[in-house]
């Protein structure tokens, strides 16, 4: 999220943001909002991935590409807040 993205944000919810502490304070809280959501899809997805990857149980391509996939959102979601 640009800083841009942020300010914009902040005044569609009405925020006043009048000093630059305000601001620093606005762009800490939005960054944490989103690290929250980001961990909150990815654990959906890890919630998708292979409950039995421990075990050998054999499962059918589909479901194998399913779990793979899961998993790869998984990490792709959490990789976009190393940026931050």
């Amino acid at each position: 999220m640009t800083e841009k993205d942020i300010v914009r944000l902040a005044e569609e919810a009405e925020l006043w943001l009048h000093t630059d502490r305000k601001y620093e304070a606005v762009e800490k809280f939005a960054k944490l909002v989103a690290a929250a959501e980001r961990e909150a899809c990815a654990k959906l997805c890890d919630e998708n991935t292979n409950p039995n990857a421990d075990k050998y149980e054999p499962v059918s391509q589909y479901q194998s590409g399913c779990y793979i996939t899961a998993e790869y959102l998984a990490t792709t979601i959490r990789a976009r807040g190393q940026d931050d």
